[in-house]
């Protein structure tokens, strides 16, 4: 699709029997400057060899049949690869070699590297000694450090040790290890009445289940209720919405069933955020 592109942005760039109105020909040539830039086409491959790893477990965390215990361990195996992608100083030539068909394509005169000098504000000024050890230090690892940050926030290890004492239900109680084990007495110590005998009640329920060989239906992610309640709480005209406000639409929206006392949460709002208007019920 790159090359139908180009070509397109070019002929209405051209112009030439005067078909596309001014305002038309300056914003292909915009995006025709930026879409064959050096930057934007390594940035472009950095972008499609990382989706290469994230793009199967994307769809099966929109499932709903994917166990919530085995997602996580997909999430875990996702991040390793991308940890180890980043230390693999050969990993980036592959994204390279793709970047120069891609320049070839666009007939740039191949990757370039953008003018250096001693300091600079508006870019990167990263020390290189050819163009692609720039790309690989300007935006090949800036990119990889901030999606293994986005992972870290997102599954982060106190999220893991939460989901782990899911591996106590009975389709998973057969799987669960000793690290396991320690994980969730370490998290959850303060909330069990009795966590000295922990691992020995432990024991006794794998046991059960084993003889008794009846596994209940498995905990699953099922997550399509609330995406699909997202087209009604995230509109076009609300498309800038933060997560925290989103999350907590979503929840009201899900939950209908659940009855709320409005006095008590315009009394609560009015002592988190005290205003000189009263807030006054006028059926009061």
């Amino acid at each position: 699709m790159y090359e139908p592109i180009i070509s397109c942005l070019e002929e209405i760039s051209s112009n030439v029997g005067r078909t596309w109105d001014k305002k038309a020909v300056i914003d292909a040539k915009g995006l025709l400057t930026k879409i064959t830039d050096s930057t934007f086409i390594v940035s472009f491959q950095t972008v499609h060899n990382f989706f290469g790893y994230v793009t199967g477990l994307s769809r099966k965390l929109q499932g709903s049949t994917l166990d919530i215990v085995e997602g996580y361990k997909m999430i875990d195996t996702v991040k390793t690869l991308v940890k180890s992608t980043r230390d693999d100083e050969t990993e980036f030539d592959t994204v390279f070699e793709k970047a120069t068909a891609m320049a070839e394509v666009a007939d740039i005169g191949g990757i370039k590297a953008p003018r250096r000098c001693g300091r600079q504000t508006q870019r990167s000024n990263v020390p290189a000694d050819n163009v692609q050890v720039y790309y690989r230090r300007a935006v090949f690892l800036p990119f990889l450090d901030s999606m293994i940050q986005q992972f870290e926030i997102r599954f982060g290890e106190r999220a893991v040790s939460v989901v782990r004492a899911l591996a106590l239900i009975p389709n998973n109680i057969h799987q669960t290890t000793d690290e396991a084990i320690d994980d969730i007495i370490n998290y959850y110590e303060v909330d069990m009445p009795f966590p000295d005998s922990f691992r020995q009640e432990f024991r006794l329920w794998k046991e059960l289940w084993r003889v008794q060989n009846e596994k209940p239906t498995t905990l699953s992610v099922t997550s399509e209720r609330a995406n699909s309640s997202l087209k009604y709480i995230k509109t076009f005209s609300r498309n800038t919405m933060g997560e925290e406000r989103l999350n907590a639409l979503l929840l009201l929206y899900v939950h209908k069933n659940i009855k709320l006392d409005y006095e008590k949460i315009i009394d609560d709002f009015s002592r988190r955020n005290p205003r000189k208007m009263l807030l006054v019920n006028p059926m009061a």
